[in-house]
């Protein structure tokens, strides 16, 4: 019987690091989830989330304006990911790699027509290897620089 006194005070003293460890592991997380909510009620954030909304909006409104209807492109190389252009127009844009449709482009950019520095480009093909590129137009956002989600 002796075994079995010696293996049950095993596994009580391995439960209880285990616990321990466990706790602690909590302790730290709500730690740091206090610190983030902290943050997303202050006012520099909201803020933030604010111009990064108007930005999304912006870059929405020219790439409608480039391609009506959300018809298929091809997001090229540029300052966006594929990922983030969906973002920006709320996934009313059917992504393809077909090269006869149009390549949408984030690019930086100034002047009135700009979205926080950046703006929309569309490459269209039109034959012959030729491609004609329209700069989107039809919203705006003043300023530039990192938005506060790419802090």
């Amino acid at each position: 019987m002796g075994g079995h006194e010696g293996t049950d005070r095993w596994r009580r003293v391995v439960g209880t690091v285990g616990a321990a460890v466990g706790l602690g592991a909590l302790v730290v997380t709500a730690v740091h989830g206090a610190g983030t909510v902290a943050r997303a009620d202050g006012k520099a954030y909201v803020g933030g989330t604010r111009l990064a909304a108007a930005v999304y909006h912006c870059l929405d409104v020219q790439a409608h304006g480039l391609v009506p209807g959300g018809g298929p492109v091809r997001v090229g190389p540029g300052l966006v990911s594929p990922v983030t252009f969906l973002q920006a127009t709320e996934g009313s844009f059917v992504l393809t790699t077909t090269p006869r449709r149009p390549q949408i482009v984030v690019t930086n950019g100034t002047g009135p027509d700009s979205c926080h520095g950046l703006v929309v480009e569309a490459r269209i093909p039109v034959g012959d290897g030729h491609t004609v590129v329209r700069r989107g137009s039809g919203a705006s956002v003043p300023g530039s620089g990192l938005l506060p989600d790419q802090l």
